[in-house]
């Protein structure tokens, strides 16, 4: 089958997104990943080793501020104009026609200049338009193409929209950001549409049989192709979108009213764990019943610590780290244990390996502490993230693996991140907070440590200090038996299985 895949960001560090589509291709589907381009992409198309096609499009904010430009641009020419108007038949219904031509032959030149400017540029748009319309209607491609290059020559609908922006933007350069700014959040929401509007024509370019939509907000979008293109569509469903931590009561309320819309259009319906999925049971009754696909990695029995990690964080190799990899966002108890690493024993040191908004507070916070325990060898140390088909080989040179995410919402309650099989397929302990999910794998497998509800720096600290080698070596044993059992070739099965019952009830 022809599988079109949708997820809003840029697919090539999503560990899910690209797990399924490569299980999908080794399975004989034709698989394309349509996605969004950003600073960590290097092109905008990419064919993986799978033979998987992912496409990047390049839709950016300041595309969408240009619009709310342009719209308060013809928003103040259309008042301008209305105010002519009125004032020219006020002069012909009173016979004074005659004073306010000559009231506008004295007007002061830079009026002139501006009225002169607005008419000319709203007849040039409006001819351009015409023209470009009439030649859309004609069978004829190389009038086409002559009536477009007319348009474009004829137009100064973009010479002179330059010119009034930049003679506004060079009474104060502070005013033109101030602009931008009062602007920006209008443009945000019109960046969604310009956002769909730009994967919807590169993934309608070609036919296909099933969209796999990833996340809520790829929802509508898939809704869309499946109505254009008649294909089946699948929903994967990554969190609880109304309990995310970022989000408010209006985003909350965005999500439900996004969900309620689309639930009827998804025809197959995939999750990530058991309490996620009674969730979208128990609130969505229209979705279909979930697949359960968990976030596992791959089975790699011969994994060992090849003393990459500790070269790049500049530490010793019997060096003991405490490691935390993903994003630094808001929400993951971060703050709390970039701060913890002052009460650290000498021979600890927590490696923060990743990306995100917070890198800047948290890279302050570590220099602090820096100055403060004034450590041989450093207490905390920054590294970026790592690419995905060689992440497990950067972890395996940890002591343990953290995820200290705080209990705010279900969606966190409930998480059950990669991380919680990527540390133990690199043989690391989990040391992690007592939410519902994590604690279920974490006690079945005995696979690591529970930090205290809440916990503070100092807590933290405590724990991580007390771990003994002889614990650590019985839980990294039992890592090499959970992920046995627990890894993608028992979730990627299921993927395959849905869409084997897809391919046939086409046919």
């Amino acid at each position: 089958m022809r599988i079109k895949v949708i997820v809003l960001n840029s697919v090539l560090h999503d560990a899910r997104v690209l797990k399924e589509a490569d299980t999908l291709a080794a399975a004989g589907h034709q698989v394309d990943i349509y996605g969004l381009f950003d600073k960590r992409a290097n092109a905008t198309e990419h064919v993986l080793p799978s033979k998987v096609r992912v496409h990047l499009v390049r839709p950016v904010l300041e595309e969408a501020v240009e619009h709310v430009l342009c719209y308060l641009k013809w928003g103040a020419a259309a008042i301008f104009l209305i105010i002519l108007l009125l004032a020219g038949i006020w002069g012909l219904t009173s016979k004074r026609w005659l004073n306010v031509t000559l009231d506008l032959m004295v007007a002061p030149p830079w009026l002139t200049a501006l009225v002169a400017a607005m008419v000319a540029f709203i007849v040039a748009h409006l001819l351009s338009k015409l023209i470009t319309k009439i030649s859309k209607q004609t069978r004829y491609a190389t009038l086409h193409r002559l009536a477009r290059h007319a348009a474009r020559y004829i137009s100064l609908e973009q010479k002179l929209g330059r010119m009034i922006v930049r003679a506004v933007g060079k009474l104060s350069s502070k005013g033109q950001k101030l602009v931008r700014a009062a602007v920006r959040p209008v443009a945000r929401r019109i960046y969604g549409r310009i956002r769909t509007a730009h994967i919807l024509e590169r993934a309608s370019a070609e036919p296909g049989d099933v969209v796999h939509c990833h996340d809520l907000q790829a929802l509508p979008i898939g809704a869309a192709l499946k109505r254009k293109l008649g294909l089946r569509l699948v929903w994967d469903a990554h969190e609880i979108y109304e309990e995310v931590a970022q989000g408010g009561a209006k985003y909350a309320k965005i999500c439900r009213a996004t969900l309620k819309k689309y639930q009827k259009e998804v025809d197959r319906f995939i999750t990530i764990n058991e309490s996620i999925a009674d969730f979208y049971a128990k609130n969505y009754p229209k979705l279909p019943p979930a697949t359960i696909v968990k976030n596992a990695t791959y089975y790699n029995p011969g994994v060992r610590d090849d003393g990459r990690l500790h070269a790049a964080a500049g530490l010793p190799r019997m060096q003991k780290i405490a490691l935390y990899q993903g994003g630094f966002a808001e929400k993951r108890g971060l703050r709390a244990l970039v701060q913890s690493a002052a009460f650290l024993n000498p021979e600890w040191t927590l490696v923060m390996m990743g990306w995100g908004k917070l890198e800047d507070e948290l890279k302050a916070l570590a220099r602090q502490i820096g100055e403060r325990t004034n450590r041989s060898i450093p207490a905390v140390t920054f590294l970026p993230a790592a690419k995905q088909s060689e992440l497990v080989y950067w972890t395996a040179g940890a002591t343990v693996g953290l995820i200290p995410y705080e209990n705010v919402g279900l969606n966190h309650l409930y998480c059950t991140p990669n991380k919680l099989w990527e540390y133990p397929a690199a043989g690391v302990p989990i040391l992690c907070s007592p939410l519902v999910e994590m604690t279920k794998m974490v006690r079945q497998y005995g696979i690591g440590w529970f930090l205290p509800a809440n916990a503070e720096p100092e807590s933290i600290a405590k724990v991580i200090n007390e771990l003994s080698d002889e614990e650590i070596r019985i839980c990294r044993r039992n890592c090499q038996t959970y992920i046995a059992e627990e890894n993608w070739d028992r979730y990627g099965a299921r993927v395959k299985a849905l869409y084997d019952e897809l391919q046939q009830k086409r046919i």
